[in-house]
């Protein structure tokens, strides 16, 4: 019997795929072609299956942000944290002015799941929440998949009535898989 390796791609389990040469030295194993193709194909189809899922959720997220008005909005890969772990996914980050913004370009609006709202009928669903003066976040997850959504503003101080507020509003997207 063959020994089967295992490697990690992306969050996607899979086995190794030998080389030729290593498939001809092990002349005792048997196997088709057509039953090593179709163990490929299930096995990146799962994979793409992931990947697209969250994909999609870091577009969705840019095209939100994309309506806001804005001084910048970037869109990246790569590592961020979320309650003490590190995640692999995208960020999407809008910095603009407070003074700019009408209430639907607040987090809320734009990426919270309300019942009856499109992201509530795709699936999405709030797993965390707080709000507070100076800002909201909160997690939204479909499936393998979560975005912490946080927006940042100065809300003001209510024990100093000469307190100006800044206008720097910020919000970020950071989207992932969710560890099992």
């Amino acid at each position: 019997m063959p020994n089967k390796r295992f490697e990690r791609d992306s969050r996607c389990w899979r086995t190794a795929r030998p080389s030729s040469a290593a498939l001809y030295a092990q002349g005792s194993m048997k196997i088709t072609i057509s039953t090593w193709l179709t163990s490929l194909a299930l096995a990146s189809f799962g994979c793409s299956a992931q990947a697209g899922l969250l994909e999609e959720a870091c577009d969705l997220a840019y095209k939100q942000l994309s309506s806001v008005p804005s001084l910048s909005l970037k869109k990246s890969t790569g590592n961020f944290t979320d309650d003490g772990h590190s995640y692999n996914g995208c960020v999407v980050r809008l910095k603009g002015n407070r003074e700019k913004i009408k209430d639907v370009h607040y987090p809320s609006p734009l990426f919270y799941p309300s019942e009856n709202s499109v992201l509530y009928r795709q699936g999405w669903r709030a797993d965390r929440e707080a709000d507070g003066p100076d800002g909201t976040e909160f997690r939204i997850s479909r499936q393998n998949v979560f975005c912490v959504v946080e927006g940042n503003w100065d809300g003001g101080d209510d024990s100093d009535p000469k307190y100006v507020p800044s206008t720097r509003y910020e919000v970020i997207v950071s989207c992932g898989y969710q560890e099992r």
